[in-house]
Protein backbone atom coordinates (compact mmCIF):
# COMPACT_ATOMS: atom_id res chain seq x y z
CA UNK A 1 0.00 0.00 0.00
CA UNK A 2 2.32 2.49 -1.08
CA UNK A 3 2.52 5.05 -3.17
CA UNK A 4 4.82 5.50 -6.15
CA UNK A 5 6.47 8.69 -6.85
CA UNK A 6 8.52 9.49 -10.11
CA UNK A 7 11.56 10.38 -9.61
CA UNK A 8 14.93 10.30 -11.33
CA UNK A 9 19.22 10.08 -11.51
CA UNK A 10 22.77 11.08 -12.92
CA UNK A 11 24.60 10.02 -15.48
CA UNK A 12 24.78 6.65 -16.35
CA UNK A 13 26.73 4.69 -13.13
CA UNK A 14 26.87 1.51 -11.24
CA UNK A 15 24.07 0.66 -8.09
CA UNK A 16 24.99 3.61 -5.85
CA UNK A 17 26.82 2.00 -3.11
CA UNK A 18 24.20 2.57 -0.30
CA UNK A 19 21.67 0.38 -2.58
CA UNK A 20 23.99 -2.57 -2.15
CA UNK A 21 24.86 -1.83 1.43
CA UNK A 22 21.07 -1.76 2.12
CA UNK A 23 20.53 -4.35 -0.23
CA UNK A 24 22.66 -6.88 1.50
CA UNK A 25 21.41 -6.23 5.36
CA UNK A 26 18.13 -7.12 3.75
CA UNK A 27 19.03 -10.07 2.45
CA UNK A 28 20.84 -11.33 5.78
CA UNK A 29 17.90 -10.51 7.92
CA UNK A 30 15.51 -12.28 5.21
CA UNK A 31 17.96 -15.67 5.30
CA UNK A 32 18.32 -15.23 9.25
CA UNK A 33 14.44 -15.33 8.92
CA UNK A 34 14.18 -18.32 7.02
CA UNK A 35 17.00 -20.19 8.69
CA UNK A 36 15.30 -19.96 11.91
CA UNK A 37 12.24 -21.88 10.76
CA UNK A 38 12.71 -25.70 11.26
CA UNK A 39 13.55 -28.30 8.61
CA UNK A 40 13.20 -26.20 5.19
CA UNK A 41 10.39 -23.61 5.24
CA UNK A 42 8.47 -25.66 8.27
CA UNK A 43 7.29 -23.20 10.85
CA UNK A 44 7.26 -24.21 14.87
CA UNK A 45 3.88 -25.06 15.50
CA UNK A 46 2.40 -22.60 18.02
CA UNK A 47 0.16 -23.29 20.83
CA UNK A 48 -3.55 -24.10 20.58
CA UNK A 49 -6.09 -21.13 20.51
CA UNK A 50 -3.14 -19.29 18.28
CA UNK A 51 -2.90 -18.88 14.78
CA UNK A 52 -0.11 -20.12 12.63
CA UNK A 53 2.30 -18.30 10.79
CA UNK A 54 0.00 -18.69 7.62
CA UNK A 55 -3.00 -17.28 9.15
CA UNK A 56 -0.94 -14.25 10.50
CA UNK A 57 0.29 -13.78 6.83
CA UNK A 58 -2.90 -14.16 5.37
CA UNK A 59 -4.61 -11.70 7.67
CA UNK A 60 -1.82 -9.08 7.09
CA UNK A 61 -2.78 -9.16 3.24
CA UNK A 62 -6.20 -7.71 4.24
CA UNK A 63 -5.94 -3.95 3.79
CA UNK A 64 -8.98 -3.49 6.73
CA UNK A 65 -7.37 -6.48 8.63
CA UNK A 66 -7.52 -6.00 12.77
CA UNK A 67 -4.31 -7.00 13.20
CA UNK A 68 -1.46 -4.09 14.23
CA UNK A 69 2.02 -4.11 12.49
CA UNK A 70 4.42 -2.08 11.46
CA UNK A 71 4.93 -2.00 7.16
CA UNK A 72 8.50 -1.53 6.04
CA UNK A 73 8.70 -1.17 2.72
CA UNK A 74 12.30 -1.05 0.69
CA UNK A 75 12.64 -0.33 -2.85
CA UNK A 76 15.21 0.03 -5.60
CA UNK A 77 13.90 2.17 -8.37
CA UNK A 78 15.17 2.19 -11.99
CA UNK A 79 14.17 5.11 -14.45
CA UNK A 80 14.19 6.14 -17.66
CA UNK A 81 12.93 8.93 -20.08
CA UNK A 82 13.65 11.17 -22.45
CA UNK A 83 15.31 13.86 -20.23
CA UNK A 84 17.96 11.06 -19.46
CA UNK A 85 18.19 10.22 -23.02
CA UNK A 86 16.69 6.97 -22.33
CA UNK A 87 19.57 5.81 -20.06
CA UNK A 88 18.49 4.02 -16.39
CA UNK A 89 18.94 5.84 -13.50
CA UNK A 90 18.23 4.13 -9.81
CA UNK A 91 17.36 5.16 -6.79
CA UNK A 92 16.02 4.66 -3.24
CA UNK A 93 13.26 4.57 -1.82
CA UNK A 94 11.57 3.29 1.72
CA UNK A 95 8.23 3.51 3.10
CA UNK A 96 7.29 3.31 7.40
CA UNK A 97 3.68 2.67 7.21
CA UNK A 98 1.81 1.28 10.93
CA UNK A 99 -1.22 -0.34 10.43
CA UNK A 100 -3.76 1.12 13.32
CA UNK A 101 -6.97 -0.60 13.25
CA UNK A 102 -9.02 1.08 15.86
CA UNK A 103 -11.95 -0.79 16.79
CA UNK A 104 -15.06 1.50 16.93
CA UNK A 105 -18.01 -0.18 18.05
CA UNK A 106 -19.01 -3.89 18.31
CA UNK A 107 -16.96 -6.85 18.99
CA UNK A 108 -16.94 -9.90 16.66
CA UNK A 109 -18.29 -10.46 13.53
CA UNK A 110 -20.31 -7.20 14.35
CA UNK A 111 -17.36 -5.09 14.82
CA UNK A 112 -16.76 -1.37 13.38
CA UNK A 113 -13.90 -0.25 12.75
CA UNK A 114 -11.48 2.80 12.26
CA UNK A 115 -8.25 1.90 9.77
CA UNK A 116 -5.64 4.28 8.94
CA UNK A 117 -2.52 3.56 7.71
CA UNK A 118 -0.25 6.48 7.93
CA UNK A 119 2.60 6.72 5.03
CA UNK A 120 5.84 8.51 5.38
CA UNK A 121 7.89 8.11 2.31
CA UNK A 122 11.94 8.55 3.11
CA UNK A 123 14.05 8.94 -0.42
CA UNK A 124 18.00 8.67 -0.86
CA UNK A 125 19.76 9.36 -3.57
CA UNK A 126 17.49 10.33 -5.76
CA UNK A 127 18.14 12.01 -9.19
CA UNK A 128 15.83 15.11 -9.94
CA UNK A 129 16.39 16.05 -13.83
CA UNK A 130 17.45 19.91 -14.42
CA UNK A 131 18.11 19.36 -18.44
CA UNK A 132 18.32 16.89 -21.02
CA UNK A 133 20.53 14.37 -19.78
CA UNK A 134 21.32 16.43 -16.03
CA UNK A 135 20.94 15.28 -12.93
CA UNK A 136 21.54 16.30 -9.43
CA UNK A 137 20.26 13.78 -6.23
CA UNK A 138 18.54 14.69 -3.42
CA UNK A 139 17.76 12.68 -0.24
CA UNK A 140 14.56 13.86 1.50
CA UNK A 141 11.35 13.53 3.77
CA UNK A 142 8.12 12.82 1.20
CA UNK A 143 4.48 14.47 2.21
CA UNK A 144 2.78 12.44 5.17
CA UNK A 145 -1.07 10.71 3.75
CA UNK A 146 -3.32 9.43 6.19
CA UNK A 147 -5.93 7.56 5.40
CA UNK A 148 -8.98 7.36 7.58
CA UNK A 149 -11.23 4.64 6.83
CA UNK A 150 -14.50 3.47 8.71
CA UNK A 151 -15.08 -0.02 7.64
CA UNK A 152 -18.50 -1.89 8.58
CA UNK A 153 -19.39 -5.75 9.27
CA UNK A 154 -19.46 -6.87 5.73
CA UNK A 155 -18.11 -10.51 6.46
CA UNK A 156 -15.83 -11.55 3.52
CA UNK A 157 -16.86 -8.71 1.33
CA UNK A 158 -14.04 -5.94 1.97
CA UNK A 159 -15.24 -2.40 2.17
CA UNK A 160 -14.18 0.78 4.08
CA UNK A 161 -14.76 4.62 3.01
CA UNK A 162 -13.15 7.65 4.62
CA UNK A 163 -11.18 10.51 4.43
CA UNK A 164 -7.71 10.70 2.98
CA UNK A 165 -5.40 13.68 4.69
CA UNK A 166 -2.30 14.90 2.72
CA UNK A 167 0.09 16.78 5.24
CA UNK A 168 3.31 18.75 3.46
CA UNK A 169 6.14 17.28 5.50
CA UNK A 170 8.37 17.19 2.62
CA UNK A 171 11.67 18.93 3.04
CA UNK A 172 12.15 19.80 -0.75
CA UNK A 173 10.01 21.62 -2.52
CA UNK A 174 10.48 19.57 -5.49
CA UNK A 175 9.07 16.51 -4.13
CA UNK A 176 6.06 18.62 -2.60
CA UNK A 177 3.08 20.46 -3.13
CA UNK A 178 3.26 22.99 -0.03
CA UNK A 179 0.11 22.34 0.76
CA UNK A 180 -2.47 20.16 2.67
CA UNK A 181 -4.80 18.03 0.68
CA UNK A 182 -8.18 16.20 1.38
CA UNK A 183 -9.62 13.36 -0.76
CA UNK A 184 -11.42 10.19 -0.36
CA UNK A 185 -9.64 6.78 0.66
CA UNK A 186 -11.92 4.14 -0.25
CA UNK A 187 -11.21 0.15 -0.15
CA UNK A 188 -13.53 -2.59 -1.71
CA UNK A 189 -12.65 -6.22 -2.31
CA UNK A 190 -13.33 -9.74 -1.37
CA UNK A 191 -11.73 -12.34 1.15
CA UNK A 192 -11.76 -16.11 1.61
CA UNK A 193 -9.44 -18.21 3.93
CA UNK A 194 -7.13 -18.82 1.45
CA UNK A 195 -7.33 -15.72 -1.38
CA UNK A 196 -7.69 -12.65 -0.85
CA UNK A 197 -8.09 -9.44 -3.82
CA UNK A 198 -8.62 -5.77 -3.39
CA UNK A 199 -8.10 -2.14 -4.26
CA UNK A 200 -6.87 0.96 -2.19
CA UNK A 201 -8.20 4.20 -4.04
CA UNK A 202 -6.50 7.36 -2.82
CA UNK A 203 -6.86 10.90 -4.17
CA UNK A 204 -6.04 14.49 -3.43
CA UNK A 205 -6.71 17.74 -4.01
CA UNK A 206 -5.20 20.89 -2.50
CA UNK A 207 -6.74 22.83 0.02
CA UNK A 208 -4.69 25.53 1.42
CA UNK A 209 -1.00 25.87 1.75
CA UNK A 210 2.10 27.83 1.03
CA UNK A 211 2.31 26.63 -2.77
CA UNK A 212 4.35 29.30 -5.16
CA UNK A 213 2.32 31.02 -7.86
CA UNK A 214 4.04 28.63 -10.45
CA UNK A 215 2.72 25.37 -8.60
CA UNK A 216 -0.03 23.59 -9.61
CA UNK A 217 -2.93 22.80 -6.19
CA UNK A 218 -2.65 18.86 -5.98
CA UNK A 219 -4.71 16.82 -8.16
CA UNK A 220 -3.37 13.53 -7.83
CA UNK A 221 -4.39 10.15 -6.66
CA UNK A 222 -3.06 6.44 -6.42
CA UNK A 223 -4.78 2.78 -6.71
CA UNK A 224 -3.07 0.05 -5.38
CA UNK A 225 -4.19 -3.35 -6.87
CA UNK A 226 -3.69 -7.06 -5.24
CA UNK A 227 -4.37 -10.14 -4.66
CA UNK A 228 -2.48 -13.29 -2.38
CA UNK A 229 -3.15 -16.90 -2.65
CA UNK A 230 -1.60 -18.58 0.30
CA UNK A 231 0.18 -21.73 -0.05
CA UNK A 232 1.24 -24.39 2.39
CA UNK A 233 3.79 -23.12 4.96
CA UNK A 234 3.43 -19.81 5.23
CA UNK A 235 4.20 -19.06 1.54
CA UNK A 236 1.77 -17.31 -0.29
CA UNK A 237 1.83 -15.20 -4.39
CA UNK A 238 0.19 -12.66 -5.48
CA UNK A 239 0.63 -9.10 -6.85
CA UNK A 240 0.38 -5.29 -5.42
CA UNK A 241 1.53 -2.70 -7.30
CA UNK A 242 0.14 1.04 -7.34
CA UNK A 243 -0.85 2.73 -10.16
CA UNK A 244 -0.18 6.46 -10.09
CA UNK A 245 -1.73 9.41 -11.53
CA UNK A 246 -0.85 13.37 -11.15
CA UNK A 247 -3.72 15.36 -13.09
CA UNK A 248 -1.14 18.30 -13.25
CA UNK A 249 1.44 17.11 -15.56
CA UNK A 250 1.44 17.55 -18.79
CA UNK A 251 -0.51 14.48 -21.16
CA UNK A 252 1.90 11.32 -21.33
CA UNK A 253 3.46 11.99 -18.51
CA UNK A 254 0.82 11.80 -15.96
CA UNK A 255 0.32 7.79 -15.58
CA UNK A 256 2.54 5.32 -14.20
CA UNK A 257 0.88 1.85 -14.17
CA UNK A 258 3.05 -1.23 -13.54
CA UNK A 259 2.39 -5.15 -13.51
CA UNK A 260 4.57 -7.74 -11.72
CA UNK A 261 4.89 -10.65 -8.88
CA UNK A 262 4.77 -11.11 -5.59
CA UNK A 263 5.99 -13.87 -3.25
CA UNK A 264 5.45 -13.88 0.32
CA UNK A 265 6.62 -15.71 3.20
CA UNK A 266 5.42 -15.58 7.27
CA UNK A 267 7.84 -16.96 10.10
CA UNK A 268 8.17 -16.54 13.81
CA UNK A 269 11.10 -15.30 15.00
CA UNK A 270 10.57 -16.25 18.53
CA UNK A 271 6.85 -15.26 19.50
CA UNK A 272 7.40 -12.39 16.74
CA UNK A 273 5.53 -12.96 13.36
CA UNK A 274 7.45 -11.16 10.79
CA UNK A 275 6.10 -11.53 6.83
CA UNK A 276 8.53 -10.28 4.16
CA UNK A 277 7.84 -10.03 0.71
CA UNK A 278 9.76 -9.74 -2.63
CA UNK A 279 8.38 -8.21 -5.86
CA UNK A 280 9.47 -6.85 -9.05
CA UNK A 281 7.23 -4.26 -11.14
CA UNK A 282 7.30 -2.84 -14.45
CA UNK A 283 5.46 -0.36 -15.85
CA UNK A 284 4.02 -0.96 -18.82
CA UNK A 285 2.67 2.39 -18.48
CA UNK A 286 4.63 5.33 -17.97
CA UNK A 287 5.71 9.09 -17.77
CA UNK A 288 7.57 10.19 -21.44
CA UNK A 289 9.84 12.57 -19.96
CA UNK A 290 11.25 11.13 -17.07
CA UNK A 291 9.46 8.27 -14.36
CA UNK A 292 10.20 4.57 -13.18
CA UNK A 293 10.11 1.92 -15.35
CA UNK A 294 11.49 -0.80 -12.78
CA UNK A 295 10.33 -1.07 -8.96
CA UNK A 296 12.28 -3.74 -6.92
CA UNK A 297 10.81 -4.48 -3.22
CA UNK A 298 11.56 -6.05 -0.16
CA UNK A 299 8.56 -5.44 2.23
CA UNK A 300 9.34 -6.47 5.92
CA UNK A 301 6.00 -6.59 7.68
CA UNK A 302 6.56 -7.03 11.66
CA UNK A 303 2.89 -7.74 13.83
CA UNK A 304 3.01 -5.94 17.23
CA UNK A 305 0.33 -6.14 19.96
CA UNK A 306 -2.78 -4.60 19.50
CA UNK A 307 -2.23 -1.02 21.45
CA UNK A 308 -6.29 -0.73 21.66
CA UNK A 309 -8.88 -3.48 22.07
CA UNK A 310 -11.81 -2.47 23.98
CA UNK A 311 -14.40 -0.69 21.37
CA UNK A 312 -14.34 3.25 21.65
CA UNK A 313 -17.71 3.84 21.57
CA UNK A 314 -19.01 0.75 23.18
CA UNK A 315 -20.59 -2.27 22.05
CA UNK A 316 -19.04 -4.83 23.41
CA UNK A 317 -20.55 -7.16 26.01
CA UNK A 318 -18.01 -7.21 28.40
CA UNK A 319 -18.56 -3.39 28.97
CA UNK A 320 -22.37 -4.90 30.87
CA UNK A 321 -20.48 -6.73 33.69
CA UNK A 322 -17.64 -3.93 34.28
CA UNK A 323 -19.85 -2.50 37.63
CA UNK A 324 -20.04 -6.60 38.37
CA UNK A 325 -23.91 -6.52 37.31
CA UNK A 326 -23.14 -8.48 34.19
CA UNK A 327 -25.00 -10.99 33.34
Amino acid sequence: MSIALPMANDAPRCIPRVVLMRGLVLSIVLLCAWGHSSAFGQQPQPKAGTPSAGEIGHKLANPLSDTWAIFGQNDLLLFRGDLALNDTKTGVRMIFQPIIPLPLYGEGDKRWMLVSRPQIPILWDLPVPRFIDDFRHVSFLGDLRVPLLIKPPTGQLLFALGPDILIPTANKREFSNQQWGLGPGLVGGYMTKTFVAAYFLQYYWGIGGWNEPDKPDANFGSLLYFFQLSLPNAWAIGTGPVITYDHTLPKGNRWNVPVGPTVAKTVLLGKLPVKFELSAYYSVKHEDLFGQRWQFSLDIIPVIPSLVTRPLLGGAKQAASDDGRGR
